[in-house]
């Protein structure tokens, strides 16, 4: 191993590392609408994507694979199909004034898009956007005795890390992806107490959010691929208890 691969794994590392602190740190932030805050929270789990993906392939043997190789080095670019299931906690922190979640749906619909590079034959990375159709229900509304019709519309970006168990034509997987959460709520008075009724609502807030899963490829042929695989997404700060599960199913293509 040259030590010239060795040092550029090690600026890869460092560059990588000092971006999740930023990354970590502007998660804090409450407010989607400053740029920064996304922009940096962006930067800190693209870090991670440096340090897991492209330090492994500088410091990883140069064998070229066949282009019909199922495990070769190479880009990809995928779609698929989300189903979601809420676990969101009852005691919102993002909902100061509702005192309980249970009214709403347990289901969503929704899509995932990703792009990513396979760093060698049992490493690969990519970054994902999850897009859901909204968790609907009500909460116990703004004002005292009323309730209000809500809506829960996340967007998750997470850079994940995939381990693939085996290299054949049928390829299990384990994953990490941390990235951010953006949740925007919507709020609509049911039941107006008298008076004036309260004006609509919407609120949005990003944070710095987890996802932990698995699934499995299933090469058709060595660049079309099926997939199926299922996550467990978790944002933290305002957003903690937020939690849910996604089962996507879809193609990807291998370059």
């Amino acid at each position: 191993m040259s030590s010239r691969r060795i040092a550029a794994a090690a600026r890869i590392a460092l560059a990588a590392l000092v971006g999740f602190g930023l990354g970590a740190r502007s998660a804090r932030a409450d407010s989607v609408d400053d740029s920064t805050t996304v922009a940096l929270t962006t930067l800190g789990p693209g870090g991670l994507l440096a340090i897991g993906c492209i330090a492994f392939a500088a410091l990883t043997d140069n064998e070229e694979k066949a282009e019909d190789a199922f495990d070769r080095k190479g880009f990809a670019l995928g779609a698929s199909g989300s189903y979601a299931r809420q676990d969101f906690d009852n005691s919102p922190n993002f909902v100061p004034f509702a005192t309980s979640l249970s009214g709403v749906d347990d289901d969503a619909l929704g899509f995932s898009v990703r792009g990513g590079y396979r760093c060698n034959s049992y490493l690969s990375a990519d970054y994902q956007f999850e897009w859901l159709d909204a968790f609907e229900g009500t909460v116990p509304g703004r004002a005292a005795g009323t309730l209000d019709d809500a809506r829960f519309e996340p967007l998750v970006f997470t850079s994940n890390l995939k381990l693939h168990i085996l290299t054949g034509r049928i390829q299990p997987f384990v994953l990490i992806g941390p990235g951010f959460m953006r949740m925007e709520s919507k709020y609509h008075q049911r039941s107006p107490a008298l008076g004036t009724p309260l004006p609509n609502q919407t609120d949005r807030v990003a944070k710095f959010a987890a996802r932990f899963g698995g699934g499995v490829e299933f090469y058709a042929t060595p660049s079309l691929v099926l997939g199926v695989d299922a996550s467990y997404v978790m944002p933290t700060g305002k957003l903690d208890g937020f939690d849910y599960i996604s089962v996507g199913w879809g193609l990807q293509y291998r370059f």
